[in-house]
């Protein structure tokens, strides 16, 4: 056989072997990257016509004049409003950035739990079994912390403290502060990761503590509150796994076989 012959043949067999991986590659990462890539972009561009179609140039203010008709000031407005007032108008309060921390910080872990379920789809039945778990247990970790909440019945600073301005709203009556809900949850999130998917759980644990101290920095909470809602939502949510992994990846396996399962389960 010719040299050239042989190289081709080589190549041919090495692109045939690699391509399960490059195809598993695919799905479990290029195509959900993709998805958010063009739908961020969609909304971008969204936004961008939007804002481009909702400026009032300076020559049809200067001719807007108030009591003027619809008639005549129809026609001078622009095509399109925008629901968001320009941020140079309406500057946001001292500390808003640490409700952003807060409410982001869990959409983080919203969105680490899809892509661990979309990385599943292509995994062993205990993978799934835990992709599906992390929201419920997450759910449970918090009733407990309710549970504790109303048990106490702690007040909040915001309301407690007289003379004390938090930046985020106080939240209303019998809304209790011990322990804080976020912290649980975020804490709840960081070890559900950490446990079934490490490098995702080690970056998540210092947004957990974040996410938690932010509360205390907006007022809400105390400082004892997120403390032990670190604590609990750490302590309780590994348990939670290592008692319905086992059934749950029976079930994953047995669902895996029925019709229809796959956009879902995958395999």
């Amino acid at each position: 056989m010719p040299v050239g012959s042989g190289q081709a043949a080589a190549f041919g067999g090495l692109m045939r072997a690699t391509a399960g991986p490059r195809r598993r590659f695919v799905v479990a990462v290029a195509l959900p990257l993709g998805l958010f890539a063009c739908l961020a972009a969609a909304m971008l561009g969204y936004y961008a016509y939007g804002a481009a179609s909702s400026v009032l140039p300076p020559s049809a203010y200067a001719q807007l004049e108030i009591g003027a008709p619809a008639d005549v000031a129809g026609p001078l407005l622009p095509s399109r409003e925008m629901s968001d007032a320009p941020s140079e108008h309406r500057p946001e309060p001292p500390g808003a950035t640490s409700e952003s921390v807060t409410e982001g910080g869990i959409l983080v872990f919203v969105v680490l739990f899809v892509v661990q379920w979309w990385r599943a789809r292509t995994g062993e039945n205990r993978s799934m079994a835990h992709a599906l778990l992390a929201p419920f247990v997450v759910a449970v970790v918090n009733v407990v912390s309710e549970i504790v909440n109303v048990w106490l019945h702690e007040e909040r600073p915001c309301r407690d403290i007289p003379g004390v301005r938090s930046i985020a709203p106080c939240p209303a009556p019998r809304d209790w502060s011990f322990p804080s809900n976020h912290a649980v949850i975020a804490a709840a999130s960081a070890m559900k990761l950490l446990f079934t998917w490490r490098s995702a759980g080690l970056l998540t644990l210092p947004l957990a503590v974040l996410v938690a101290l932010s509360r205390v920095y907006v007022g809400v909470h105390y400082l004892h509150d997120v403390a032990a809602g670190l604590l609990l939502g750490a302590l309780v949510a590994p348990l939670l796994p290592a008692v319905l992994a086992a059934p749950g990846s029976w079930a994953v396996d047995r669902l895996r076989g029925q019709r229809g399962m796959a956009p879902a389960l995958g395999r």
